[in-house]
């Protein structure tokens, strides 16, 4: 068992059992609250930058999402932590994080830089007129390496993202961000392929070939 599924489990079997002296439903429905809590924010901190970020991410959001505002502020501000830690990337400025809506923001910027990107990263495939599912994704993305940075801030400036998300494509350092563009790319290359064809109308008959 990892160290990872070893604390949340803790955290769950703790809140689940509570303390035998314990006979308050109230105190007990707080420790149930808490293991859920902590076994949702164990796993999904710890599983940024990896594989399996979506799937335990998507499964466990829901269970964040039902905690009080301070619960979730501080969900956020450990979130932004863990990308500082697993990116080496930090805001230039500070970020607010005091109302639902800011949280919302964090939300949105982590699932943009963990899988919820296909639209732009498919729009700077198109601009590059290159074929990810038969090019080699790094070598394309380090010989067109500035041609990537221009288009990725082409985008930027033709979507609506929210700040944290905008600060992190014009702010992260250009040969990290490179890095995480070429695995995004190698994530999703069969997606990019499709969601390229289907814009220049051409899915149906890739589709039929």
């Amino acid at each position: 068992m990892s160290k990872t599924s070893d604390a949340a489990n803790r955290a769950l079997t703790a809140g689940t059992l509570g303390y035998p002296e314990m006979d308050d439903q109230e105190d007990i429905d707080f420790l149930e609250d808490e293991g859920i809590y902590d076994y949702a924010r164990i796993y999904i901190i710890d599983y940024i930058g990896t594989d399996d970020f979506k799937n335990t991410y998507l499964n466990l959001i829901n269970d964040i999402k039902l905690f009080s505002f301070q619960r979730r502020r501080i969900f956020a501000q450990n979130m932004l932590e863990k990308v500082f830690e697993v990116y080496d990337f930090q805001f230039p400025e500070n970020i607010p994080i005091t109302t639902d809506r800011e949280i919302e923001n964090v939300f949105e910027f982590i699932e943009f830089i963990e899988y919820d990107n296909l639209e732009f990263i498919s729009s700077v495939w198109q601009i590059l007129k290159k074929d990810p599912t038969k090019d080699d994704i790094e070598a394309t993305c380090k010989r067109n390496e500035n041609k990537v940075i221009k288009e990725s801030e082409e985008q930027v400036e033709s979507n609506d993202y929210n700040e944290m998300i905008t600060l992190f494509l014009r702010t992260y350092y250009k040969e990290k961000y490179i890095d995480w563009f070429i695995r995004e790319s190698k994530n999703a290359k069969t997606d990019i392929k499709l969601k390229i064809l289907e814009r220049e109308g051409k899915l149906n008959a890739w589709s039929n070939y």
